[in-house]
């Protein structure tokens, strides 16, 4: 097949040292923690030199992707098209993974960017997609599309493969490689296209379903009168409150807390086959006096292999793997028990106001590490009082006061009442003070105006609304 390759791109497969500093870089860290001094350093080469060539980090990125799109086309001895028209579906996309695995052979970074790629294809630039237009894995999909929709133009199937390649590379980092052997191209492939077709066609199958549950606790008997709702497979839900009733639920979904009656059960025979791999909870409790690679070994993970060194980087933790936990930080230890939790093969992951702890650069990491686990099919609960990043990870967050569930909406429909800004008002009414929000277009309209001149104003501000703000309006109750 074709391979595209620009000016950029020809300058930096012309300096090996620094096409290789470019790839460590950028293959171990996201776009924005990257950095060029670093790769300039590792390189030899000098910033007139590089800023002669290159504009930016960013071009230097862009010739990065589109010299490994090129090796990996080169790795295809046929035309997408044709692979797809002579030998099928199936049989076309489980040529594109025997590729993906022979180029992760030649260079492990090469899948790691690739896989990288996606997560920052709405964060990087906007040019971006673009540039992954001209990859392999996406004419792929392209091919396969455009296939479907010429055989039977009105068949919903024309959409199945809108997300493979993120499938395909979230199965491959997950499940394709176990103790540094493949497996086989054609099962996964197979897997994949059973995966995409579920994903379009077939009802969510509930996980957990929750009735009214009494359930013990330390204090005695515990009532939740109305959380009558269900939770999906492969849904991200958060449980949003500041009394105890979130952490409750979560402790019920992990088995820590038993329902005292059967009207009240809390698993499906779904959860309940699972056995007692079937859920995984933060907090779980870690051994202090052992180190981050002790707890990651516990967890399957083999000292010094490519796994670990994965998860060391994508959790920042690369510095500390052979210190003891007690010597460090409380958010490394909080990271340590997340490495565990993402190594498990549990199917329902429960995080109990963990992600709270951490800073934001590190609630970034785990938000995209959770996304990915929902993309491999894992069910996901959040306990938590931070609506921002409910807002931003969930699918649906159900809004808890006293144990009861009085609300439940999908994050969609709240980020659009909400995720506006506002003018918000406060002003004294009855010796009290009071606050109310109009939209941005109320400035000239005459109802926000007659406001202003009949009240005492105390300030006036246009600003998003918080999460408290938010958990108030939706409950009428207050989150702190």
């Amino acid at each position: 097949m074709r391979n595209v390759t620009t000016d950029r791109s020809y300058v930096l497969q012309s300096n090996p040292r620094l096409l290789d500093a470019t790839l460590d870089e950028f293959a171990s860290r996201d776009f924005e923690a990257a950095s060029l001094n670093e790769i300039l350093k590792q390189s030899g080469f000098n910033k007139g030199s590089f800023y002669y060539r290159f504009a930016d980090k960013y071009e230097l990125y862009a010739a990065l992707l589109e010299t490994v799109f090129a090796r990996h086309a080169e790795l295809l001895d046929k035309d997408y098209r044709s692979i797809v028209d002579t030998r099928g579906v199936a049989t076309g996309l489980a040529a594109m993974i025997s590729s993906l695995y022979r180029l992760g052979n030649l260079d492990h970074r090469y899948l790691a960017l690739y896989a990288r790629l996606y997560d920052e294809l709405a964060t990087v630039h906007p040019n971006l997609k673009l540039i992954l237009s001209n990859s392999p894995i996406e004419r792929l999909i392209h091919s396969l599309r455009s296939l479907l929709s010429e055989s039977s133009p009105s068949c919903e199937s024309t959409r199945v493969f809108g997300n493979l390649a993120q499938m395909t590379l979230y199965h491959l980092d997950r499940v394709a490689r176990i103790d540094g052997v493949w497996t086989e191209p054609m099962k996964i492939a197979q897997a994949m296209i059973h995966s995409a077709y579920e994903g379009e066609n077939a009802e969510l199958e509930p996980v957990i379903k929750f009735g009214t549950v009494d359930y013990d606790t330390m204090g005695g008997q515990t009532p939740t009168d109305d959380v009558d709702f269900a939770i999906s497979s492969g849904e991200i839900v958060a449980l949003v409150g500041r009394d105890p009733g979130k952490s409750n639920l979560g402790n019920l979904i992990n088995g820590v807390l038993g329902p005292r009656s059967d009207d009240g059960r809390v698993f499906s025979p779904t959860l309940v086959e699972l056995g007692s791999k079937g859920t995984a909870m933060i907090p779980a409790g870690i051994k202090s006096n052992r180190t981050l690679r002790w707890h990651l070994r516990q967890a399957g993970i083999n000292p010094g292999s490519d796994r670990e060194a994965a998860f060391l980087t994508e959790l920042g933790l690369d510095e500390v793997p052979d210190i003891r936990l007690d010597r460090l930080r409380d958010a490394i230890k909080t990271k340590t028990e997340f490495a565990c939790l993402f190594a498990s093969d549990a199917k329902v992951l429960v995080i109990d106001r963990a992600i709270e702890g951490l800073n934001p650069d590190d609630r970034e990491r785990i938000s995209r590490m959770l996304l990915k686990r929902k993309r491999i099919g894992n069910t996901i609960i959040l306990c938590t009082s931070l609506i921002d990043e409910a807002l931003f990870i969930a699918d649906r967050i159900a809004f808890i006061v006293k144990g009861n569930a009085v609300r439940i909406a999908s994050t969609e429909e709240l980020r659009s009442l909400y995720a506006q800004k506002m003018i918000v008002v406060d002003y004294l009414e009855g010796g009290l003070a009071h606050r109310t929000r109009f939209p941005l277009e109320s400035l000239s309209k005459p109802e926000f105006r007659d406001f202003i001149v009949t009240n005492k104003i105390l300030g006036i501000e246009t600003r998003a609304m918080t999460g408290a703000e938010i958990f108030k309006m939706e409950t009428g109750a207050e989150l702190s």
